[in-house]
């Protein structure tokens, strides 16, 4: 009996034994499949291996740290800093620290990635990698522009690709940082060397931004052929960047009369997912606007209807409704004529407006050319009335401090604007990118506060006359947001400010002070603040 009870607790505990074994084989097994998928890009099929091998061995660091990657390249960025975090205290593996990093750059908290890679650092101190120096190096490069130092992050790519010359997201990244520089030729040759020495010519990544740097050059031909060889590369998991790719080789065909071919491309976009509303996403908030500015002005008409004979006669003569949007729509309509003729003349893109780089010069010469228009306008129909322009379109300077402070306030907004408000939908980008102060660029900031002229002084009056001072500061900023666009939401609070300032002081100096605070303000920021150049990035 003895014997017995002997004998089966041996062969129990070797039944265990094997169990366990079996059961850590298994583990590791999917996590081999793990790597395997996360290898291909079968992010998806990669999670679930690592669930299985985990689910088998919650101890398994190695497979929680892969399904952490895995989770980074889902999106999940929330389970897998959970994760992380998990195992930066279980383990001293410097990837840990590195993707933490990464996790910080993608959510905006470049102080916490910092310091994460400070810590990821010491570790390959002491077990040296190249692989991760390489990637600690691109990090580091990420914080850096992330605080907009691009000397220092191009330094710091440079560095992680001659530690990792093989993997194309280092090169690309100094090439994508020298294109929003608008250095074109230097992120040409940037990818034209990671061509060259890795033999790679069909990344479509890298064939994407080439194809953007000609589009810019406007070597619109190149661009096509370039931006077709970049999406027969591309798989049927990047189907979004499929058809961005496809809606910018549609704009090049557009930009070189190619009619049928961009209808072609743009079908084949939408084909592959895209939507139409998300093609109208910027356009439809605009549209909205103009909806509802016509309707506050149908409805302050129906308000007077009938009533025009009962109206007083001025001397001198006010300026009429009609007038005011005949000089409205001539600004604009002669403004949108000369950036055409521009993008013509010096692009030969009449699709200039919507083409890298170039969009910031065309959209700074229609502002130029609708603020000299609209301003003179302005000028010469109050002094045709019988007015003296100057005071009744300027007036005092004595309540400047007023502009002042608003311009300050509207600075102060702007920029938290910029920080923290998504680049999309009802938000938009700026109406004009500081990030390179072009002499364009330059002269457009600095006159564009001079269409207050219009929008407070000449527009404001017209309409207060006929309806009532709420209406008429309403449509003045909706005229002033539909004109430069984005973004729409702190474009209206602007036009309703400057509104509510020239109601207050009765003077048009303070709105134009106001306006020209807020442009030197970001001027001055973009030049001499680092962080603030990087806003408009």
């Amino acid at each position: 009996m003895a014997k017995f009870f002997v004998k089966s607790l041996v062969l129990s505990f070797c039944l265990a034994l094997f169990g366990t074994c079996f059961a850590q084989l298994s583990a590791r097994d999917y996590y081999q499949q793990c790597l395997r998928f996360e290898a291909s890009g079968d992010y998806l099929t990669a999670q679930q291996s690592c669930l299985n091998a985990l689910e088998i061995d919650s101890n398994f660091t190695e497979a929680s740290l892969a399904l952490a990657r895995v989770e980074i390249n889902l999106g999940r960025l929330g389970p897998a800093e959970s994760r992380l975090r998990a195992l930066e205290r279980q383990i001293n593996d410097p990837e840990v620290g590195l993707l933490l990093a990464g996790i910080m750059l993608d959510t905006q908290r470049g102080n916490e990635a910092r310091s994460f890679l400070s810590r990821a650092e010491l570790n390959l101190q002491q077990n040296p990698n190249q692989q991760l120096e390489a990637r600690l190096s691109y990090l580091n490069g990420q914080v850096e522009e992330f605080q907009g130092n691009f000397n220092n992050a191009l330094e710091n790519y440079r560095q992680a690709t001659s530690l990792d010359s093989v993997n194309s997201i280092y090169p690309l990244a100094k090439a994508l940082l020298h294109f929003h520089l608008g250095d074109l030729e230097e992120s040409q040759a940037e990818i034209k060397n990671y061509q060259n020495l890795t033999g790679d010519t069909r990344n479509p990544d890298m064939l994407s931004l080439l194809a953007k740097t000609y589009w810019s050059q406007s070597s619109l031909a190149e661009a096509a052929s370039t931006f077709e060889a970049a999406i027969s590369q591309r798989n049927s998991r990047e189907g979004k960047k499929q058809s961005d790719d496809l809606i910018s080789l549609a704009l090049t065909y557009y930009g070189q009369g190619n009619t049928s071919a961009g209808n072609l491309a743009f079908r084949d976009a939408l084909r592959r997912g895209i939507s139409v509303l998300d093609l109208l996403s910027g356009i439809i908030p605009w549209a909205i606007l103009l909806v509802l500015g016509v309707g506050i002005h149908l409805w302050g008409e129906s308000q007077i209807m009938g009533k025009d004979g009962l109206e007083a006669v001025e001397h001198p003569e006010m300026w009429r409704i009609g007038q005011l949007y005949l000089v409205f729509l001539f600004a604009l309509i002669t403004g949108l004529v000369v950036a055409l003729l521009f993008s013509l003349l010096r692009y030969n893109n009449y699709l200039a407006f919507l083409t890298p780089i170039q969009d910031a010069e065309v959209h700074a010469v229609f502002i130029i050319s609708f603020v000299v228009i609209v301003s003179s306008m302005s000028f010469w129909r109050v002094q045709k009335n019988g007015w003296d322009a100057f005071e009744k379109l300027i007036g005092s300077a004595e309540s400047i401090t007023t502009g002042f402070i608003g311009g300050i306030i509207l600075l102060a907004a702007s920029i938290a604007y910029l920080k923290y408000l998504p680049d999309s939908g009802w938000f938009g980008e700026f109406y004009l990118n500081f990030y390179r102060l072009t002499p364009l660029v330059l002269a457009a900031a600095i006159l564009l506060p001079f269409s207050q002229i219009f929008f407070s002084s000449f527009v404001i009056p017209a309409l207060e006359r006929r309806y009532t001072l709420p209406i008429a500061i309403i449509i003045a900023a909706t005229l002033f947001a539909l004109v430069l666009t984005q973004p729409l939401i702190l474009l209206l609070a602007t036009g309703l400010l400057t509104a509510e300032i020239f109601r207050r002081t009765n003077s048009g100096f303070n709105p134009i002070v106001m306006h020209l605070v807020l442009n030197i303000g970001l001027i001055l920021g973009a030049s001499f603040f680092p962080f603030v150049k990087n806003l408009f990035l």
